[in-house]
């Protein structure tokens, strides 16, 4: 009569507790190369989106006031992916996950702009890329000892030591999480399991 019914073993999800530490970026040269690249990457991301979205304008008079409602549509992600990442691979100058990486930040910026400007709060114009900064993915970075190294291009990379600072014992045996690397510092994001 009665189907059986399918029970999942509640058990809570892993909570994770992150320590954000940063160091002074040592390899600024380096660094510059691998960020001015990253920000052609984006740029190039950005401009090709901005051509894709549509952005409607209503004047709604509120009272004596007239004010501009924005409706904006952005391109979906999974639709336009294969092509964008083709196009940007035509320019790009670094490994080859960097260009996943700049979609998503890409969509997270225009996301975070559309949201802003259907409230009022942003322009209807092109969001400008002022700081530029690069989140390492897992698959760009290798954690040795107190150090890690970064994939910039196929066997070039950058290497970032925390031995010797004043938050190295506190962090010895915790998990890395992605760095993020700008022109004056790097953050080091630490997490440890709850228990």
């Amino acid at each position: 009569m009665s189907k059986s019914l399918r029970f999942r073993i509640l058990q809570p999800e892993e909570e994770y507790v992150y320590l954000t530490y940063s160091i002074n970026n040592e390899k600024k040269e380096e660094s510059k190369v691998l960020l001015k690249n990253y920000k052609t990457i984006l740029q190039k991301a950005l401009d090709w989106l901005w051509k894709r979205n549509r952005v409607e304008r209503k004047e709604i008079k509120k009272g004596r006031k007239v004010l501009m409602k924005l409706k904006i549509k952005l391109p979906k992600k999974s639709e336009v992916y294969k092509t964008l990442t083709d196009e940007l691979e035509k320019v790009n100058a670094l490994a080859s996950h960097y260009v996943n990486k700049a979609i998503s930040d890409t969509f997270s910026i225009l996301n975070s702009w559309k949201r802003r400007g259907e409230m009022g709060q942003a322009s209807p114009r092109k969001p400008k890329l002022k700081r530029v900064y690069v989140r390492v993915k897992s698959t760009l970075r290798k954690v040795e000892g107190e150090s890690f190294r970064v994939t910039v291009r196929p066997y070039e990379y950058i290497t970032f030591s925390w031995s010797n600072t004043w938050f190295s014992r506190w962090v010895k045996g915790l998990e890395l999480g992605e760095p993020v690397i700008n022109e004056d510092k790097v953050y080091l994001p630490f997490r440890y399991k709850l228990p």
